[in-house]
């Protein structure tokens, strides 16, 4: 049995019904490029090797070399329950190392924001205001905004959040939308930009103005520019919607550290 055959198994199976509709698309997009790079080979046939081989071959890609290990190991795991093969050959296999998302400075994104590109101007500023992940601001219509809120039901943890919006994406978004119809895509009006798409435009624009950070990186700059000024661990969780509050206490707890060094400096003794 190749891969392709295998994966069409776990597609059926209950752990694949259990994924969010985002992962389920991620997971089969993942397949889908393992087919291409596994061919017809035999499941029992393939080795660790395959797949560290796999991995250098998208070592300039690190994250996403990361993901299709992960997908094939899944789908070779289920094969293992299936007795279709003896044992999981990517199994427990060592993630490549890749880099943090590194926080945007609220001067950055204002310059991202102020540049002439309807899309990613747009996406900036729905991103640092409403603090959501690049795939939920995709997505967002002119119809998910009403009284002052834009609704939104998270792709990755399936949370729903009304967010109210702030004054300054308010005047922006009416200086974009124009006549666009209820139904067309804030970002990119009547058809809605794909994630790869977007990412290959954001990653043009960025290095134009001198800017190596992940879109990512502007979601963490809102949870750390929330927690130096003061926002409370459940308030900071509350417009990323992060299910545990352990990801917002790391950033209220960054941000304490960094007050609390600033206060130690000016109350040191001056001997100049």
């Amino acid at each position: 049995m190749n891969f392709a055959r295998l994966f069409s198994k776990y597609e059926k199976s209950p752990g694949f019904a259990k994924l969010s509709p985002n992962s389920q698309r991620i997971y089969s997009y993942c397949a889908s490029r393992l087919v291409n790079e596994l061919g017809d080979q035999d499941v029992e046939q393939m080795r660790r090797s395959t797949f560290i081989a796999l991995q250098s071959k998208y070592r300039d890609r690190p994250a996403f070399a990361n993901l299709m290990t992960r997908v094939a190991s899944i789908a070779l795991s289920y094969g293992v329950d299936l007795d279709i093969l003896p044992a999981n050959p990517a199994a427990g296999m060592k993630g490549m190392k890749i880099g943090s998302h590194t926080k945007w400075e609220p001067e950055e994104v204002s310059k991202m924001i102020r540049i002439d590109d309807r899309k990613i101007s747009t996406a900036v500023a729905l991103a640092w205001y409403t603090g959501q992940r690049e795939s939920d601001i995709l997505k967002m219509r002119w119809s998910d905004i009403k009284d002052g809120y834009v609704s939104v039901t998270q792709d990755k943890t399936g949370q729903e959040l009304k967010i109210k919006i702030h004054d300054d994406l308010e005047r922006l978004l009416l200086s974009v939308r124009g006549n666009e119809p209820d139904q067309y895509y804030i970002v990119s009006g009547e058809r809605q930009t794909t994630g790869a798409a977007f990412r290959a435009l954001f990653r043009r624009r960025k290095e134009r103005m001198g800017f190596t950070k992940t879109f990512h990186g502007i979601r963490k700059g809102v949870a750390c520019s929330l927690a130096e000024n003061g926002r409370s661990v459940k308030e900071i969780a509350a417009i990323l919607g992060h299910k545990s509050i352990r990801m917002a206490a790391y950033y209220a707890d960054q941000a304490s550290g960094k007050k609390l060094v600033e206060n130690a400096v000016s109350s040191i003794t001056s001997c100049v």
